[in-house]
């Protein structure tokens, strides 16, 4: 073989080498991030799951279920592009590293006579240097990328921290208010802030004035012009509601004491969901406390921040439009 078919024969291989290292994963550093997508979703699921419902047997049993899929086609040969792309990434550094060693061993010593082919060759070497800073670029780019990244998810996650975690593990501003149960006296209460300079509170102005509905005057209150349920809200690791014991009439006079329930409805009477109820114990003949507290605002299942304010901004805001009933229990 001469020279020249020589050197034709080396420069199809160098060529071939270059366009394969060239193509090689990574490309770009979308690659590079699109094989962190499921991951990437199911992390963000996970905490939207977290600070939806917080940290509990639902949401845990969520999160798991939705990471099987996961797991399954990780620790499985799918053979789909995803597990492709997977594989592609954990053997990549190999994979450049036998194809600079193909360029390496290929035998040009003969051939650095010829000034042409030299001059060749070293054009060729600072093209595959590029190359390879270029490889080494993207991979940087992709861990300042991922860093930045967990670094604002933390951020995010300590931002958004549930607040009733928050109660937990530091001390409280104030002591909690003392129960105002046999007293005339109706107030907010502040336990450490969090909800009641959210809302916007002070101690003396009710959350929300509802009136009652038209169904159970005469049946069950009295009709006069202090019918309205004020509602106040009481700040502490579970918030509930509190009001003043209405009036009952005297018409229910059956036995010395009956359980009433006091529900919060729409205008025809339809209760709302979410709004916790009042139970509370009527004596006819005996001496009633002032004041009945509610049901937590949300169940354990449910204690997130974002519910305990979606349901008492929801009652701020629509209390022209909301009513209340009362039903005897037994």
């Amino acid at each position: 073989m001469d020279d020249k078919a020589k050197f034709q024969n080396i420069q199809s291989k160098l060529e071939r080498y270059l366009y394969e290292y060239k193509n090689s994963f990574p490309k770009n550093i979308w690659q590079l991030i699109s094989v962190d997508f499921p991951l990437i979703t199911l992390i963000i699921t996970a905490i939207v799951i977290i600070e939806l419902l917080g940290v509990g047997i639902i949401s845990i049993m969520l999160i798991v279920l939705l990471s099987l899929p996961y797991f399954i086609v990780n620790f499985t040969k799918s053979g789909g592009l995803w597990q492709r792309l997977l594989n592609k990434r954990k053997n990549f550094k190999a994979h450049h590293a036998e194809l600079i060693n193909k360029i390496q061993q290929v035998e040009t010593e003969d051939l650095q006579a010829y000034p042409d082919v030299k001059n060749y060759l070293e054009n060729y070497h600072r093209e595959v240097e590029k190359e390879i800073v270029r490889k080494q670029t993207i991979r940087k780019k992709y861990i300042i990328l991922m860093i930045l990244g967990i670094i604002c998810l933390i951020g995010f996650c300590v931002f958004t921290l549930n607040v009733d975690t928050r109660l937990r593990l530091r001390k409280p501003k104030t002591t909690a208010a003392t129960p105002l149960k046999d007293t005339d006296t109706l107030a907010n209460v502040y336990y450490n802030g969090e909800f009641y300079n959210y809302f916007k509170l002070t101690p003396n102005a009710p959350i929300a004035s509802i009136k009652p509905m038209p169904s159970i005057f005469e049946d069950i209150i009295n009709p006069n012009d202090s019918c309205n349920l004020d509602i106040y809200f009481v700040e502490c690791e579970q918030p509930f509601l509190r009001a003043k014991m209405p009036q009952i009439a005297n018409t229910l006079q059956t036995v010395d004491s009956c359980i009433f329930r006091l529900t919060i409805t729409n205008q025809i009477g339809k209760t709302f969901y979410g709004m916790p109820c009042f139970d509370f114990v009527y004596r006819f003949h005996q001496p009633n406390p002032k004041i009945i507290d509610s049901y937590p605002i949300v169940s354990p299942a449910e204690n997130h921040p974002y519910e305990i304010v979606r349901r008492v901004k929801y009652l701020q805001e629509n209390a022209e439009n909301l009513r209340y009933k009362i039903e005897k229990l037994d």
